[in-house]
């Protein structure tokens, strides 16, 4: 008998009851304090001023770096930006919608991870998995301590891509295959490292559950499924790697910080209970952020892994889990320095710890599994409330775990040193942004206060400006003979009359892509400023207007060709009713 509607909302509406502790934290028109919230304020700021320019995929960021603006949009994936925009449409400021954001993606891990666990691990093993899921410390962590909300967004990708792949490698279908492909370039388009991280991981849970006999066709879909969902996210990826070498990206993974050999975790990290809301920090250093599993969650694993290698048609499922879980361990300590030098994408996650995150859904999936097994193994006096009891009961154990961690900080209410020792060491809170912090909570004069990461800087510059320009536009004699007409995102306009050929400095960071064109002389040549980094022009004489545009350049234009034809290849395997694909042809 199929379960009426009210009984099948029922587990969300539980889920949706119990992130209560996880969001308490953002009841309150403070905002909280993380590592990275105040450029992603900037970059939703940012974003929606270019898309309501005109822009549909935002490249130019026009208010950064003190009004030269940059490319933000071809290095930085902005899927994350569209759905905090989803709040802002619905009338929510710029931190009311980031708080929805963090609220919704919290109760969309625990729904998503339920779905695709049930399955697999039955009712009251999906529903512990859940729980799991959203109250796993390091996703904790990244809402709060870091504010890596793109990395956020991604645990909520995460089931998604592991229910599409599950399925198309289970049951291969033009539909599948399409329904896989989604989530998979949603996640490609929201952050690169989780990415890099996860796909290896969804392809390996992929070849667990296909069926005997049937590997050939199985493989053949689900490698269809990744590549046209990669191939529609190609609009974020393809011009990041082919213009890299003209931003200080380029030389990121050069800088400390960021180099892999001084994030390893030492072990006793993995279990450590320790909570702050600082930095990553050097070798030598103690680190100011967490970086356990959680004691629940690792005590749960093995009995998972028991769980479904004892299970019929589970046991290569829980081989592969366990694989998974022990190599993501491994990567994240020293001793693994030699895959790390020996593999070059994977150097691009540039933290070992962020492996925490794909750890995350693997954890949560043996959590589950743990207690499906011991439930059969245990039968409870009743047989139809016993199993969510028992559930409720894992669930419950799994919250008060996590629940000292459910904490943000705010710049008037910061957490106790002493319930959170060394709770700010290795802070990465600039000055600067504790002195704006009003103005940011106000929205107020965004445009002048937009912070960027100095590596999205031009190549040839080391260092970010340190006041705005005294003209948008200089010519000989400062502005004089200069009329700016049009400024708005990726464009800029203005009237020139001279009597004689000039030179004239555009403020704007030069890069690839931009063009100028005279009304009177057509295109004109445009070079770079060594000094400033801006766009020298060279103007012939007479009455005249200029428009400087940021335009796409050629692995912008292919990056969209080749995601419109993936997109169409997605809707015609949507649209196609017939649902065998590569039928088989043996006995």
């Amino acid at each position: 008998m199929t379960r009426t509607l009210p009984l099948r909302a029922a587990p969300a509406v539980l889920i949706i009851v119990l992130c209560y502790p996880v969001i308490r934290p953002l009841l309150t028109t403070e905002l909280f304090i993380a590592h990275d919230v105040f450029f992603h304020i900037t970059h939703l700021h940012q974003f929606e001023r270019a898309f309501h320019a005109g822009a549909i995929y935002p490249r130019w960021f026009p208010d950064v770096f003190e009004g030269y603006g940059a490319p933000v949009g071809v290095f930085y994936p902005l899927l994350t930006y569209y759905v905090a925009e989803i709040p802002r449409v619905l009338g929510a400021g710029i931190i009311d919608s980031w708080k929805w954001f963090v609220a919704l993606g919290f109760i969309g891990s625990g729904i998503f991870q339920y779905l695709w666990t049930r399955k697999w691990l039955g009712e009251a093993g999906a529903w512990v998995s859940a729980i799991a899921y959203i109250y796993y410390p390091y996703h904790i962590l990244d809402a709060y301590v870091r504010g890596a909300f793109p990395e956020f967004l991604g645990f909520v990708w995460y089931p998604l891509v592991a229910w599409g792949v599950c399925n198309v490698a289970s049951r291969p279908t033009r539909r599948s295959i399409a329904l896989a492909a989604l989530p998979i370039a949603a996640l490609v388009a929201t952050h690169f490292p989780s990415a890099v991280l996860f796909l290896p991981v969804a392809v390996a849970l992929g070849a667990a559950v296909i069926p005997e006999g049937q590997s050939r066709r199985c493989a053949l879909a689900l490698a269809a499924a990744v590549s046209i969902g990669v191939a529609l996210a190609a609009i974020a990826w393809l011009p990041f790697i082919a213009e890299l070498k003209w931003v200080g990206l380029s030389a990121k993974s050069h800088h400390s910080f960021v180099q892999f050999e001084n994030h390893f975790v030492r072990p006793g990290q993995i279990v450590s209970r320790y909570w702050g809301f600082g930095g990553s920090l050097p070798p030598g250093l103690e680190d100011g952020m967490s970086f356990q599993v959680g004691w629940l969650h690792l005590a749960l694993a093995p009995i998972g892994v028991f769980a479904l290698i004892v299970t019929e048609n589970r046991r290569r499922l829980g081989v592969i889990l366990a694989a998974l879980l022990v190599l993501g361990l491994f990567l994240m300590l020293r001793p693994s320095d030699f895959l790390w030098q020996a593999i070059p994408v994977i150097r691009q996650v540039q933290f070992p710890w962020r492996i925490l995150s794909p750890i995350g859904l693997i954890t949560a999936t043996l959590a589950g599994a743990a207690l499906s097994w011991m439930i059969r193994q245990r039968p409870l006096p009743s047989a139809a409330w016993g199993p969510g009891l028992a559930a409720g009961a894992a669930g419950i154990l799994l919250i008060l775990y996590s629940l000292p961690y459910c904490v943000a900080s705010y710049r008037n209410r910061p957490v106790d040193p002493e319930k959170y020792p060394g709770a700010y060491r290795g802070s990465l809170w600039p000055a600067r942004v504790l002195e704006i912090r009003d103005r940011y909570l106000n929205e107020e004069s965004l445009e002048e206060i937009a912070f960027e990461d100095p590596y999205y800087l031009p190549v040839h510059r080391t260092e970010a400006p340190s006041k705005r320009p005294p003209a948008r536009v200089e010519g000989p004699r400062s502005s004089e003979g200069i009329e700016i007409i049009d400024e708005r995102p990726g464009r800029m306009a203005f009237r020139a009359d001279y009597e004689e050929e000039v030179e004239v400095l555009v403020h704007l960071f030069h890069y690839p892509g931009w063009q100028a064109r005279s009304d009177v002389a057509g295109r004109l040549p445009l070079r770079l400023d060594a000094a400033t980094g801006g766009i020298h022009l060279t103007i012939p004489p007479g009455p005249q207007v200029i428009t400087v545009d940021f335009k796409t350049t050629a692995p912008r234009a292919y990056a969209a060709v080749l995601s419109l034809a993936a997109l169409a290849v997605l809707v015609g395997l949507l649209l196609i009713r017939r649902a065998p694909i590569l039928r088989r042809t043996g006995p």
